[in-house]
């Protein structure tokens, strides 16, 4: 029996929606799908054997509006800086640490307000850092920023910033000293991951360490 390209797609189709098998995720059709193809062919698939997994369909999303975003420049920053970190408390944006040419390690401590497009300097921190990590806690609503670097020290301490009252304090130490971290937080914990324990490009690690 000859068999043209679209049958024998239709087939391996089948095969894979029977056996359960999947192709790095590119195929997720269910056999339900599997069978209203064959359907469409003109023939029947046999049921999934006892046993095997029903693979379900993925929705692909799709761009509603059919135009992308653009871009708006907002109100700069009060002090020139790179290599500093960023959260929001779901009203206002936070800026910690950095570093630029003139000063070198920063303790600056900016909130952003996107409503009136302002920003307005809080307390410094207590110790300026380059390349800290932070991450605002909404279970306390407190701000926590950890590790960073000042040449030639990769620092391992933790400040928190008390929204409520605009003070600083310090927290439990990192198990170790880090800068330029990834940094997110999740049901009620912190997580850090990679990051520097040395200046310049060295000592690159892939720890990924969880804060209560």
């Amino acid at each position: 029996m000859r068999f043209t390209a679209r049958k024998r797609l239709v087939v391996l189709v089948l095969l894979l929606a029977v056996s359960g098998l999947g192709v790095w995720g590119a195929l997720s059709l269910s056999a339900s799908t599997a069978a209203r193809a064959a359907l469409d062919m003109g023939s029947v698939p046999d049921p999934p054997r006892s046993g095997a997994p029903i693979l379900t369909a993925t929705i692909t999303p799709t761009c509603t509006s059919g135009t992308f975003g653009s871009w708006t420049v907002a109100s700069p920053l009060p002090l020139a800086a790179r290599n500093f970190s960023m959260d929001s408390d779901g009203t206002y944006a936070y800026a910690a640490g950095g570093s630029n040419l003139a000063i070198g390690a920063l303790d600056r401590f900016s909130r952003y307000n996107p409503a009136t497009n302002t920003w307005t300097t809080l307390t410094p921190m207590p110790v300026p850092a380059i390349g800290p990590a932070l991450v605002y806690s909404p279970i306390n609503n407190k701000i926590y920023v950890f590790g960073g670097y000042s040449s030639p020290n990769v620092f391992n301490d933790t400040q928190v910033y008390d929204i409520a009252t605009g003070t600083w304090s310090e927290a439990a130490l990192m198990p170790a000293a880090r800068w330029m971290m990834a940094a997110g937080y999740y049901d009620g914990k912190i997580y850090l991951a990679g990051g520097s324990d040395s200046g310049g490009f060295g000592g690159i690690q892939t720890q990924l360490w969880e804060y209560d």
